[in-house]
């Protein structure tokens, strides 16, 4: 018996369901029973569903796709994957507008996001509320967490990468979504069969439809965004493929406050591209990425900016080899990045600049390799892999190191146990006075005052099928941490004639310590999945000589997430959260001194705003018209679904009257959120 077997070409590696090779040894056992006769099948296709959930690897990386978005309810009518990136293991998140996620206990700003392998500065739209990432355009996640390999980019914290589709399909298709807040659409042609062409674009409505019910008689609020994506993919046949992704974003939030006749605002925008050609042994890229962000406060006689921009560009190459027993990777990255960190322009009350900020530039240069080597069939892995940067900085400061990395690994039929210690560095810092990250922080290159990050990560990661279909995977993790930027200023500071950003970091060392467990289920139609996370995160400075708690610490964090289809166009999911709050540092006393308020502070982030919680209840309908040719669906959500008012920030109010002060909390904007959306595929 001949059989052909085609399969859908893909950038990215993939095994091969164990369905196929069932396949073919039922097709093997007929050919031996019936040897007088012969069939011959010119072509089988060979198609497996996508993961209704996250699946997580060995090495501790999570892989997600567009389907098990519609897993879960979807929020203000979007479909996002860094929101359901806070539902997966050891993910957690200090707000519902927070620009950023803490992973294995790593800041926000020790992640980097990319888009095909470019660097996306600011990934979020409103603050948090939703990434810039259209999931229509790129259905592919991979979120690598504490195991780095050789060649990986530069920083402590997860690597979450984006990738555009590669189903193969002809002619022209589309889909339309169009939610509460934004409406999407994205576009695909072949006008060859080797060529496809994708665009996309993103819009608000939040002032036309939203303007009078999150503005009072004394605020004024408006906010505006949009987003381009546009990508090309060819493929070259024997010589690879090649492809190309452009991005550009902008938003812009404006908040007016009648009571104090002064208007804030907030814009930034990310411009990006990239190039990338591969084949079975030689990849190559190069990308240019920019942000600009400022921050303004506008009154009638003072005007305050605070802008801030970075630019980034480099080129890639690396060359691997595969053998009998071992595989082998080598190659070489450069990059450089041209920082303006955050300064201010006054005007005004006797306070006018002209104030440019300082420029400073950046080079890396990183030599990698690595190579696994196998035996037992595979079963027992021993990678090794290092990487030599030489990174030169601000003010003549250069250094060369070493990151080291070893990881051994058995795998067998229903799991696998991996253990790692490596060494990992980060040359760009990402700072400021927003407590959630919002775009109005600042990146800066690291330099002799305060050089590049460095942790020694020591992971054991392991992955379980149990019994009732179940598939467990656990990690536990100690990071030893080194020169870590802490901003210790504040707003006000901004009013200083001499306001320097670098004045205002604290170089400090810590570890952190924690671990995960992720449960998930998938049986028939429904499926399921449950993450508990606990972490420590402690830093010091040197000249206090004692721990305090880092501001990423989430001691403990809980998700669960459910979905099932009832039929052919109904489907009902469900998430919910639980989480510690995030530390704060608390005021002790107030004292009046001629007539000023001064604060007596308690012990760095020593305390917690109050445990964070929340369901997620959503419900769809989908159907078809023209004979099929065209997809409709509706997602209708319930956020919050028993109305609970989670404290976002914690602040104090002092009575001049009464010489007294109180704690005053603010809660999350909203309670019962409907979440409406509608979708529509051709």
């Amino acid at each position: 018996m001949e059989i052909k077997v085609k399969l859908y070409k893909a950038r990215r590696s993939a095994a091969i369901c164990a369905s196929t090779a069932c396949f073919i040894c039922c097709c093997q056992a007929i050919a031996s029973e019936q040897v007088d006769s012969v069939m011959v099948l010119s072509e089988v296709e060979v198609v497996a569903r996508k993961p209704a959930t996250a699946v997580t690897d060995i090495d501790g990386a999570v892989a997600l796709t567009d389907e098990a978005l519609t897993k879960v309810p979807q929020y203000f009518g979007s479909p996002d994957m860094l929101r359901y990136l806070q539902l997966t293991s050891g993910v957690t998140t200090i707000s519902d507008y927070s620009s950023g996620v803490t992973i294995d206990g790593m800041d926000y700003s020790q992640n980097t996001y990319r888009l095909s392998g470019v660097p996306v500065q600011f990934p979020y739209h409103f603050g948090g509320i939703f990434s810039t990432f259209n999931s229509d355009h790129y259905p592919s996640l991979v979120m690598t967490r504490s195991i780095h390999h050789a060649g990986s980019y530069d920083c402590l914290g997860g690597i979450i990468d984006v990738s555009p589709s590669v189903k193969d399909f002809s002619g022209f298709k589309g889909e339309v979504n169009v939610g509460m807040l934004a409406s999407q659409a994205h576009l695909a042609w072949k006008p060859l069969s080797s060529m496809r062409i994708d665009v996309s674009g993103r819009v608000s409505y939040i002032d036309a439809l939203y303007h009078h019910l999150i503005s009072t008689n004394n605020t004024d609020v408006r906010y505006n965004l949009h987003d381009v994506d546009a990508g090309v993919s060819y493929d070259l046949g024997a010589s690879g493929w090649l492809q190309g992704v452009v991005h550009y974003n902008a938003d812009k939030l404006i908040y007016g406050d009648n009571n104090y006749a002064m208007s804030n605002y907030l814009r930034w925008s990310n411009t990006l591209a990239g190039v990338s050609w591969q084949n079975s042994a030689v990849m190559a890229s190069a990308y240019y990425s920019d942000m600009h962000s400022e921050l303004s406060v506008v009154m009638e006689q003072f005007d305050l900016r605070v802008p801030a921009a970075i630019r980034e560009y480099g080129t890639s190459a690396r060359w691997s080899k595969n053998g009998s027993g071992y595989n082998f990777y080598c190659g070489a990255t450069f990059d450089g990045t041209h920082c303006k960190p955050q300064w201010v322009k006054k005007a005004g009350i006797d306070s006018e600049t002209d104030n440019v900020g300082i420029a400073e530039d950046a080079h890396l240069l990183k030599v990698f390799g690595e190579t696994e080597i196998s035996a037992c069939d595979k079963a027992l892995r021993l990678t090794c892999g290092l990487d030599v940067n030489y990174y030169s900085g601000v003010g003549g400061y250069h250094t060369v190191n070493p990151t080291p990395r070893l990881t051994a690994s058995w795998r067998h039929r229903s799991g696998g146990l991996s253990l790692h210690v490596g060494n990992l560095r980060q040359y760009i810092h990402y700072s400021g006075f927003s407590d959630i990250g919002m775009a109005s922080n600042y990146k800066f290159p690291a330099s002799a005052s305060c050089p590049a990050q460095n942790a020694w990560n020591f992971v054991v990661t392991a992955s379980q099928r149990l019994p009732w279909g179940i598939y467990a995977d656990c990690e536990l993790y100690y990071k030893i941490l080194a020169n870590q930027p802490e901003y210790v200023g504040s707003v006000l500071d901004l009013l200083d004639k001499d306001y320097k950003a670098s004045d205002h970091i604290l170089v400090c060392e810590g570890y952190n310590f924690g671990g995960n467990i992720s449960l998930r289920r998938s049986y028939g139609d429904f499926t399921a999945m449950a993450n508990y996370a606990y972490g420590l995160a402690r830093r010091r400075n040197a000249a206090e000589g004692y721990y305090f708690t880092a501001s990423s610490e989430i001691r403990h964090c809980f998700n669960a997430t459910m979905a099932y289809d009832i039929n052919s166009r109904w489907s009902v999911n469900a998430a919910f959260s639980l989480a510690s709050g995030r530390p704060v540092t608390p005021i002790k006393a107030l004292y009046m001194i001629a007539e000023s308020v001064m604060m007596e502070y308690g012990e760095r982030n020593s305390s917690r705003l109050p445990l964070r919680h929340r369901l997620d209840l959503g419900a769809a309908y989908a159907f078809d018209s023209g004979n099929g040719r065209l997809q409709h669906k509706v997602a209708l959500s319930l956020i919050n679904a028993y109305g609970h008012r989670n404290v976002e920030i914690s602040s104090y109010r002092f009575d001049a009257e009464t010489s007294t002060y109180s704690r005053r909390l603010k809660y999350s904007l909203y309670r019962f959120l409907p979440s409406l959306s509608y979708l529509i595929r051709f």
